[in-house]
């Protein structure tokens, strides 16, 4: 995700959000037809509309024999269905004024298209075909091997990954990167065999943002009304504990750190908030200045970096800080890091840190992509609220409500991860934990 505008943050960061701000929305529609598929909407009257078709179904659903199914469900998206060649939908896409595109996640995948509102239909009927009749012919699937295998993966991602592992072992645990002896060796039936198994109605939903709801729902009951009706499961994530740990030693002359912990579906606010006090999100540029993170680096004179993470989910949020620095700081860095985060659990948190980490909660979700952001809520929950619904529950979260979760998550153990040039990184028992 591309960095905001440092300006606009720090503005947004200092004011509390109201859920009376004006916008250029109708409230949010939610209906569920009789097949099971849930169709979010919110008009924007506005000559753009975005087309979203979500399924429950990325890593977190993988098995072992169906293993990087995920990675490429994503990198074929858009070829051949049983409607379109993947030439056709180009060509239409060109005549439409439409841009398709495919996002996924530990726990879905979203494909969308932005169109012009007048071409709405067309564009859905191209939309709904490449979801949900694709027929991965094997040199398609073969045709993204080198794609695959070159996509680029940055070193926190793999220690967030690492993290979930030790987390959550199964489902949520599954690794989100795709295990290099399967790139080239996932094959059409694998990836067919997932496809029928996940892209079923009750696992299925539409988002439209610029539509008028009755006219979507109904275009949609005819373009999905092939879908199978049978049952999805879903295993629900297990948090095994923390105080464990994974290292990886790589050529890399830096080294780099994760400290993760875990939080039920209950607490996804107050988590995010906490990520947030701890430090600031890697998104926001030059931001760690005032996180107690980054400013107890700077008060002990050492150059590193530290960001925050949270990643939530119907059942489990898992989130922390990574830190980096060169290899001969990172014990101090990392340390150092690991004390003043150990502080704030312990209960050294003002009410100040609070509402500044509360109001860059609120900057994020307010500022995120409406289509993704309904997605990701009707994969998970079946439901949909507004990020100014949110952001108004994160206002109305009490400090002591907040010092009450805080004091919950102090009393667990964190997983820890590296990477790099580790020979003066900590291990997990000399962080104090």
């Amino acid at each position: 995700m591309a960095a905001r505008p440092v300006l606009r943050r720090a503005l947004i960061a200092s004011r509390q959000f109201s859920a009376k701000t004006a916008i250029p929305f109708d409230d949010i529609k939610v209906t569920s037809d009789k097949s099971g598929v849930v169709v979010a909407t919110q008009n924007t009257k506005l000559p753009l509309a975005t087309v979203g078709i979500v399924v429950g179904a990325g890593p977190r659903h993988e098995t072992a024999a169906v293993s990087g199914a995920s990675t490429y469900l994503n990198a074929t998206a858009f070829q051949s269905s049983q409607d379109y060649t993947a030439f056709a939908t180009t060509r239409e896409a060109e005549i439409l004024g439409a841009q398709f595109s495919v996002q996924s996640g530990r726990d879905f995948t979203l494909y969308r298209v932005t169109v012009p509102v007048s071409n709405v239909d067309k564009a859905s009927h191209i939309l709904a075909s490449a979801a949900t009749k694709q027929l991965f012919h094997p040199w398609e699937v073969r045709e993204q091997d080198e794609r695959v295998e070159q996509a680029h993966v940055s070193s926190q991602q793999q220690l967030v990954d690492a993290a979930f592992q030790l987390a959550f072992r199964k489902n949520l645990g599954r690794s989100a990167i795709i295990a290099h002896h399967k790139i080239g060796h996932v094959s059409s039936d694998a990836l067919t065999a997932f496809y029928n198994d996940r892209f079923v109605a009750s696992n299925i939903g539409v988002i439209g943002v610029g539509v008028e709801h009755a006219h979507f729902e109904g275009l949609f009951a005819s373009l999905l009304a092939h879908l199978s009706t049978k049952p999805v499961v879903n295993e629900a994530a297990k948090f095994y504990g923390g105080a464990v740990e994974s290292r990886t030693t790589t050529g890399s002359g830096s080294s780099s750190s994760v400290i993760a912990f875990a939080a039920g579906a209950q607490d996804q606010i107050s988590a995010n908030i906490l990520a947030r006090l701890l430090a600031t999100p890697a998104s926001v540029k030059w931001g760690n200045s005032g996180s107690r993170t980054g400013l107890a680096l700077g008060k002990a004179g050492l150059s590193g970096s530290v960001g925050s993470f949270s990643k939530s989910f119907s059942d489990a949020t898992l989130f922390g800080v990574s830190v980096s620095s060169d290899s001969a700081s990172a014990h101090k860095v990392v340390t150092t890091a690991a004390a003043e985060i150990k502080a704030a659990l312990n209960g050294a948190v003002s009410e100040a840190e609070f509402n500044r980490a509360k109001n860059l909660f609120a900057a994020d979700i307010l500022e995120s992509d409406r289509t993704a952001w309904f997605a990701h809520q009707v994969a998970r929950t079946r439901g949909a609220v507004t990020p100014e619904t949110v952001a108004a529950s994160a206002n109305a979260l009490s400090f002591a409500a907040f010092k009450d979760f805080v004091a919950k998550v102090g009393a667990s153990k964190p997983v820890y991860t590296s990477s790099g040039s580790l020979d003066n990184t900590p291990y997990y028992d000399e962080l104090g934990f």
